[in-house]
């Protein structure tokens, strides 16, 4: 699987652009299907991922510091997008950089790219990550 939809700047989506209505928040049947576009795209073994997607939503449905969000068609999971609430405690951000909600990554199916799937991912993310900043560090907007 190529890691990036091919570079069209001037092409148009070869099929209907969706959107918001295909995204919700990922659930625990959603890890193996998650499992595999991942492995698809990395080219991991399936094996080695599943534990760390499972703990991701897992995590997230116990309130933790990880939002999975997918996007579905037909009832195929077809895409993913992640945030993490990143610290500075947990040694995964530098200290230069501030505490809080931060986008991971997106991934969609190539069947499935060019179709605005990945933009309503990433809208998705931003409106849930925003809703978890506190005042006093909320952006000047």
């Amino acid at each position: 699987m190529s890691l990036y939809a091919d570079y069209q700047p001037d092409g148009r989506a070869s099929e209907a652009r969706l959107g918001a209505e295909c995204v919700r928040v990922a659930r625990t049947e959603d890890v193996d299907a998650i499992t595999r576009i991942s492995a698809e795209r990395d080219g991991h073994h399936p094996d080695e991922i599943r534990h760390r997607i499972a703990g991701e939503i897992g995590g997230m449905q116990a309130g933790g510091s990880w939002c999975v969000f997918v996007a579905e068609i037909d009832g195929a999971v077809v895409g993913y997008g992640r945030i993490r609430d990143l610290t500075h405690a947990e040694g995964g951000l530098p200290t230069t950089l501030p505490e809080g909600w931060y986008l991971t990554g997106v991934v969609v199916a190539p069947a499935f790219r060019r179709r605005g799937l990945g933009a309503a991912l990433t809208e998705a993310r931003i409106d849930l990550s925003l809703i978890h900043i506190s005042e006093p560090t909320r952006p000047p907007l």
